[in-house]
This record gives structure tokens, sequence and C-alpha cells, in this order.
């Protein structure tokens, strides 16, 4: 009974690593694709410093974001840890290792692979976060590449000089709807994620440091 329950952990977790990581790496081939064609260079910045366009902000709204953009990071995590575990256990087994050794075998790829996804993530995110001012997001042509609708969270693309910068994004009200395509402006930065509108005729607003 153990060892057919374990098995079936190793098959359930070495489909959801290769496949989701498949779909992850697909997704980013697809994107450099679609930026490299256009005349900018794309970099996927994110910066650490928050800024406002104007003093009023939805704390609550924000904390919910955060919360959720830190739940996939961690989501992503597990999957790379998937990716080492199921195969590895799946290779250990066929190999005819006892249970307890392929589980040790798999724990350790597993956890391996979580830990080199980790590390790559952070210096990704070093290396791309000098290649953008946060100033700049409040200037670049931006629109809507994930719809944004309900209060739920989508994404935007802001292209800024020869960059281009993806990110996740909130309508600053939360009843209003914004589709594909649409053109919005940027109305305050933050750690994980950004507050936009709709672009209408507006004075330029001041920005403040948080």
């Amino acid at each position: 009974m153990t060892a057919s329950i374990l098995q079936a952990i190793y098959i359930f977790t070495a489909i959801l690593g290769v496949g989701i990581t498949a779909i992850d790496l697909a997704g980013l081939l697809a994107t450099s694709i679609e930026v490299g064609s256009q005349e900018h260079h794309a970099n996927v910045g994110q910066s650490e410093h928050s800024i406002d366009a104007n003093a009023h902000s939805d704390s609550h709204l924000d904390s919910v974001a955060s919360t959720f953009l830190s739940s996939l990071f961690y989501l992503r995590i597990f999957v790379y840890f998937a990716l080492g575990f199921g195969p590895t256990g799946l290779i250990t087994k066929s190999y005819g290792y006892p249970d307890l050794t392929s589980a040790i075998y798999a724990s350790t790829a597993g956890l391996i692979s979580a830990t080199a996804a980790y590390l790559v993530f952070k210096i990704q995110n070093k290396a791309l976060d000098s290649s953008l001012q946060v100033e700049d997001l409040f200037l670049g042509k931006a629109r809507v590449i994930v719809t944004i609708s309900n209060g739920q969270m989508g994404k935007v693309r802001i292209a800024t000089g020869q960059s281009v910068t993806e990110r996740y994004a909130i309508a600053e009200d939360p009843s209003e709807n914004l589709e594909i395509d649409a053109e919005v402006e940027v109305v305050s930065v933050h750690d994980d994620h950004i507050v936009v509108r709709r672009r209408k005729d507006l004075p330029l607003l001041e920005t403040k440091q948080m």
C-alpha cells in the first residue's frame, strides 16, 4: 500500500512539475518573440520602491494583491520542487530502490531544484531592477495584456524609451473593467504590482515617495 501511494505521489508531482514548467517556458518564449519583434529592447523589470501618483490609495486591495503575488511565487517554487522530486522518484523506483531510499533521493533532487529556481529568480530580479527607473513607468505608454476586471489582478505592458516592462496590475476603481489592449495610465507603483486607470486627458499628477 505504501509503495503504491508513493508511486502515485511521484506520478502526480512529475506531471505537475514537468507540465507547468513546460507551459511556463512556452509563455516566456512567446513573450520574448513578441517583444523581440518590436523595435524596442525588452527588459522585464520590477522596482523595490513605491511611488504614488496621488494621495489616494486602496490599502486593502494593495495588501490582497501583495499576498496573492507572494503566494504565486512560492507556488512556483513548489512546482520546481515537484520537477525534481517526481521524475527522480520514478527513476529510482524503476531501478528497484527501496521506498525510503527512493524518497530520500527524490526529496534531495526536489530541494536542489527548488533552491536553484529560487536563486535564479532572485538574481534575475536584481539584474532587471536596474534596467528601468520607477519614474519611467509614469511616462511610458501602457496597455492591458491580461484583462483587469471585477477587482481582479491583470497585467499591463509599458513601453518607455528603449525598454518594455510587464507588470501585474489592479484597477484604481475595483468596479472598472479594463479589456485587453485598453490604454491605461499608471496611478501608483508598488513592489509587486501597479495601480492603473483608463487613460484620459488629465493634468500631470505630482509624484511622491512613499
